[in-house]
């Protein structure tokens, strides 16, 4: 038993990790991005700078993140906040973990920072869910609050419906 636990364990283990990035590596294009967003930043704007320099070059976002932690170190208080940027910014919580941990950023805190997830996300589908939600309570349906992630109205949109 115990070794068809440990034998499970591995292959799990193997599993995660060939679904992490591996690699600190970061390409010429991606660091000299990456200095030019924070060459007149100050520490309070480098997430700012960071989540624009990914939505501007998605498909170099793991790379810009990397280079944006080895500027300021792995250890820096800015740290959190350009991971928290970075799931703004687009990337998953475990490519930005993974990447976080291949620079040398603690675990607890790589782990800790995207523990919330994409909370643009999440707003802008709340949002989109109320504003649906309002829109076919007037109309008695319910099809754009479901769709825009929220409701909301949408039964009172099926009584007044009724009651007219």
């Amino acid at each position: 038993m115990k070794k068809l636990t440990i034998a499970s364990l591995l292959l799990a283990a193997i599993g995660t990790s060939a679904m992490m990035p591996v690699s600190a590596e970061v390409s010429d294009n991606a660091t000299q991005i990456i200095a030019a967003a924070f060459k007149n930043a100050d520490a309070s704007t480098f997430a700012t700078a960071l989540q624009s320099a990914i939505e501007a070059n998605p498909e170099l976002a793991e790379e810009l993140l990397a280079a944006a932690i080895q500027a300021v170190g792995s250890d820096s208080a800015s740290v959190p906040a350009l991971l928290q940027a970075a799931v703004d910014g687009g990337l998953t919580s475990d490519s930005v973990t993974g990447v976080a941990v291949a620079n040398n950023v603690d675990a607890g805190i790589a782990s800790q920072a995207t523990a919330a997830g994409n909370t643009a996300g999440t707003t802008g589908g709340n949002t989109a869910g109320t504003t649906g939600g309002v829109t076919n309570g007037n109309f008695g349906g319910n099809t754009g609050g479901t769709a825009g992630g929220g409701g909301g109205g949408g039964a009172g949109g099926i009584s007044e419906g009724n009651g007219l």
